[in-house]
């Protein structure tokens, strides 16, 4: 179960000392623990009902001895000189006990997991500078909770030193993306591609919803394709894509060998409307074209804003390296914010109510 009444976002890391990942290999053989999926990013409860319905814990036990054990996101790295921890390692919780020091009926405590999807940050791609890498062995990222006080980590609070403000952000880059992993015509373990058109007159249709109508009313759409044909002239447009009423050719960009790779990018005015419907056909009656969907991605600029009901998950490049100041308007009431620049160093940012915004 998720909770509503959190935001995260990506500023300047802190740094926690941690246990070697030689040690932490051995974490989870000293007796028993509950496994969580975690298929989202987001802010995930357990509740003193669940481990003893688990049978992890069978009456209250003391807090501190109750430990998150997990990894940061992302596949293992390809090179052997890699600094990238992948080992098991302590992550950090907040503890909601009634500050009893005891965890017991009605006490639970809420932890940040990660989808094993990994989001990265391009600087260069001026219209998308965000881009996901889909893990290609599983839909899930794994937490183990165990009784270990040596592994008990809090959520700390964030240092918030008192300097000069050089930036205010009060709006944010953001995206939504449709990306199925349905075949591997390429047949490559990191190639797989989404919807297939193999057939005259086959069409698939795609809804995506923005959480918000962009800051200016506009916003860009990003499609990813790959073609198969022999002697397909290159420079002809394969594939159509129809949205709002228009009809948009998609032709070829780059070549891998026999394949094709089309890609798209198209401005839209999204004023009145945050709910888009794609429909994509082949262009022409050419039977033996194959092609396959990749992807497709809507960028836009969304307002800092929290909404009924919604968790605000917002990450601020133009933060990166400056003292800046966050202000968040929209419904603010028990508003938390973490601060989940690095997944094992999690920390609580102190926020002030300042004119019907939450600022930090």
């Amino acid at each position: 179960m998720k909770t509503k009444l959190w935001c995260k976002f990506m500023l300047a890391c802190l740094l926690f000392s941690t246990m070697s990942e030689s040690m932490a290999q051995g974490l989870l053989s000293g007796g028993n623990s509950l496994k969580i999926g975690v298929e989202e990013d987001g802010i995930y409860e357990v509740r003193y009902e669940d481990l003893v319905e688990s049978g992890l814990i069978s009456s209250p036990t003391e807090s501190g001895t109750l430990a998150l054990i997990g990894r940061p996101a992302g596949l293992l790295p390809f090179y052997n000189d890699s600094t990238m921890k992948t080992g098991l390692m302590p992550m950090p919780i907040l503890m909601q006990d009634g500050d009893d020091g005891i965890f017991g009926p009605g006490d639970r405590f809420y932890f940040y997991g990660q989808s094993p999807n990994v989001l990265q940050y391009n600087a260069k791609d001026t219209l998308h500078p965000f881009q996901i890498q889909i893990h290609p062995y599983d839909t899930r990222q794994y937490y183990f909770v165990t009784l270990d006080a040596g592994c008990h980590r809090e959520v700390p609070e964030a240092e918030n030193p008192n300097l000069q403000t050089e930036t205010t952000i009060r709006e944010f880059p953001d995206f939504a993306r449709h990306e199925a992993e349905l075949h591997n015509p390429l047949q490559g373990t990191l190639s797989w591609l989404g919807e297939a058109f193999e057939q005259d007159g086959q069409s698939h249709k795609i809804e995506i919803e923005l959480p918000c109508v962009p800051v200016d009313g506009q916003a860009n759409v990003r499609v990813n394709a790959f073609f198969l044909q022999e002697e397909k002239n290159t420079e002809t447009p394969c594939l159509q894509m129809e949205l709002e009423g228009q009809k948009i050719p998609l032709s070829p960009k780059t070549s891998f060998g026999l394949y094709q790779r089309l890609q798209k990018d198209t401005l839209l005015n999204v004023s009145a409307n945050n709910r888009f419907k794609l429909r994509f056909s082949k262009a022409d009656a050419d039977t033996t074209l194959r092609a396959w969907l990749d992807f497709v991605q809507i960028s836009f600029t969304r307002p800092l804003e929290k909404r009924q009901g919604q968790a605000l998950f917002f990450r601020s490049p133009e933060a990166i390296g400056k003292n800046s100041r966050f202000e968040i308007g929209g419904n603010t009431d028990n508003l938390r914010v973490w601060d989940i620049s690095q997944a094992e160093h999690v920390a609580n940012q102190t926020i002030k109510a300042e004119n019907g915004l939450a600022a930090f």
